[in-house]
């Protein structure tokens, strides 16, 4: 039986699943379908199919294990003592606080430092585009508090931490520069 790949989503189709219309079923766009070439060694194709699934569930698996694992040992506390989801919970959002305190800081530094008011007006321009970019960055990471668990205050924190200390080092960058050229 001929089989056909949409060029839109990829999704393959046998002959009979096609209407006249040629309207992908999967994406319903109207789609210019492409015929795949059928391998003689249908058997080895199979095969070949179901390794590459099984390695990319497993490499997926082993890596969410691994992330798993490393976050947890990020957050264990000074004195070695495991901490329970909400002790993790609670440590990642101090940590995400303090590098927000340390942005507000190095933020007002550097306006407090700028004299001339466009100056300070595409600082601040900057900044609200950065804590959109922040957010938006985060919620794809983490995903909304409702798609979750009682990971998702952890996910979120450690994700709005690091991405304000890049922020940061920025910052820092315009705060240590005072001379001609610099802002």
């Amino acid at each position: 039986m001929k089989s056909y790949k949409c060029s839109d989503c990829g999704s393959l189709f046998k002959e009979s699943e096609l209407g006249s219309d040629l309207f992908c079923p999967s994406c319903d766009e109207a789609g210019v379908f492409r015929k795949v070439e059928q391998s003689k060694n249908k058997s080895a194709d199979k095969r070949k199919g179901k390794y590459i699934e099984q390695n990319e569930i497993l490499i997926f698996s082993l890596f969410s294990v691994i992330s798993i694992v490393l976050v947890v040992l990020l957050y264990i506390s000074a004195d070695d003592k495991i901490m329970t989801q909400m002790e993790l919970n609670i440590y990642a959002g101090e940590e995400a606080e303090m590098a927000n305190t340390e942005l507000n800081k190095l933020y007002e530094e550097q306006m407090n430092y700028l004299t001339e008011e466009k100056q300070k007006k595409r600082l601040e321009e900057a900044q609200l585009a950065w804590i959109k970019y922040r957010d938006a960055t985060c919620l794809y990471e983490a995903g909304e508090r409702s798609e979750s668990g009682s990971i998702w205050p952890m996910r979120d924190s450690v994700c709005v931490e690091i991405l304000t200390k890049q922020r940061n080092e920025i910052l820092k960058t315009y705060v240590s520069c005072r001379s001609d050229g610099c802002r």
